[in-house]
């Protein structure tokens, strides 16, 4: 019998991953909910905004009832007397659904085992059925009437609703979603000129990443970036050795060096480890992309790498799309303001020569003139 139940268990993984179908899914079919939530989002692109808000308010309900009937279906199939026999333990409950061919109740536990194991909820069907209640969240449905509300120049109104989507973030389909309702929430505050609340939502990413630490309070990691660089002239000995990884907060940290540069009094304290470690992010993206597409490439300096870009179209576009080069244009600032100016004067020597964006080498070249 166990190796029948995990072979079904097996069938079901792999039913959910090949199909794309939602691991928490009553019948292993895409929900109503996530079916209304697509037509909601082709509304959205459409600009047709009411029928969007109306399909957001749909698809919650739908959510709603669809784990409200998860959860009667599956306190039915614990009412007879044989089950509740097996007590409070999963095991034993799914052992005596299984004799008696209640597929429903199995598939209903199996979905949610699949995101959580029995050992999570203590092997008690009581607390799987608990946490099931907590998961009538929908904070997509939040999400997408903010950037409703946002398109038609409410942002009270899309702040408050990107608000509540962060609040329920933990319930998000995908978790990495909660970065770009922050990344919204932010730039409302800017445009606002709400510089406090800019630099709040701003915070609340780099705050995630163990590399960060705290403003004022650096990791060791960090701070030994920070001294590689400016124990250098040339600020080839960070480029070299340093390396992280995450993309996703490439923006707040730039955005963060340009708000304490220009907008905050010019804290350099502040500004410094922020454009420090977008310029490393940058510096590990290129690298990884150009990877990608040459096998051979191995970083020996910033120029190598950016000649090197310069001559694949395809990555110099992406690059300049996502603002990869500001990274490069915002420490040199930083660090000339800090009182470290050949190693400035090397990062815009070096994009003024090479960088294949135009406004970029400008910028660089322009830096130059002035500062020399």
């Amino acid at each position: 019998m166990k190796k029948n139940y995990f072979i079904y268990l097996f069938v079901l993984i792999f039913l959910c991953i090949a199909f794309g179908f939602p691991l928490y899914s009553q019948n292993f079919h895409v929900t109503e909910t996530w079916k209304i939530m697509e037509n909601a989002n082709n509304a959205f692109d459409g600009k047709e905004f009411g029928e969007a808000l109306n399909l957001c308010e749909k698809a919650k309900q739908a959510h709603i009832q669809s784990i409200e009937a998860d959860i009667s279906a599956l306190k039915k199939s614990l009412a007879p007397t044989e089950v509740k026999k097996a007590g409070d333990s999963i095991d034993n409950i799914l052992t005596v659904l299984e004799k008696r061919e209640e597929t429903s109740a199995i598939a209903i536990i199996d979905s949610v085992l699949l995101i959580h194991p029995e050992a999570y909820f203590g092997n008690s069907i009581s607390s799987l059925i608990d946490w099931m209640q907590t998961q009538k969240a929908f904070p997509e449905s939040d999400f997408l009437s903010g950037k409703v509300y946002e398109a038609e120049g409410e942002t009270d109104l899309a702040f408050s609703f990107y608000g509540k989507a962060l609040e329920l973030n933990a319930f998000l389909d995908v978790p990495d979603e909660r970065f770009t309702i922050i990344y919204r929430m932010a730039e409302i505050a800017k445009n606002e000129g709400n510089k406090g609340a800019w630099e709040k939502y701003l915070l609340l990413i780099p705050m995630e990443d163990p590399i960060f630490g705290k403003p004022g309070d650096e990791s060791l990691t960090l701070s030994a970036m920070i001294k590689a660089i400016k124990s250098d002239k040339t600020a080839e000995k960070f480029f070299y050795s340093f390396r992280h990884s995450n993309f996703i907060a490439l923006r707040a940290y730039q955005d963060l060096a340009s708000f304490y540069l220009y907008d905050s009094k010019g804290r350099i304290d502040r500004a410094l480890p922020v454009a420090v470690l977008a310029a490393s992010v940058s510096v590990t993206e290129l690298s990884a992309v150009l990877s990608r597409e040459d096998f051979n490439f191995e970083y020996q300096t910033l120029a190598d790498l950016i000649i090197r870009i310069g001559k694949n179209s395809k990555i110099s576009s992406w690059a300049h799309d996502e603002k990869i080069w500001d990274s490069f244009l915002l420490l040199a600032t930083i660090l000339h303001d800090d009182g470290e100016k050949p190693q400035a004067i090397s990062i815009w020597t070096i994009l003024s020569k090479y960088c294949p964006d135009v406004s970029v080498a400008r910028k660089a070249s322009d830096s130059l003139v002035l500062n020399n």
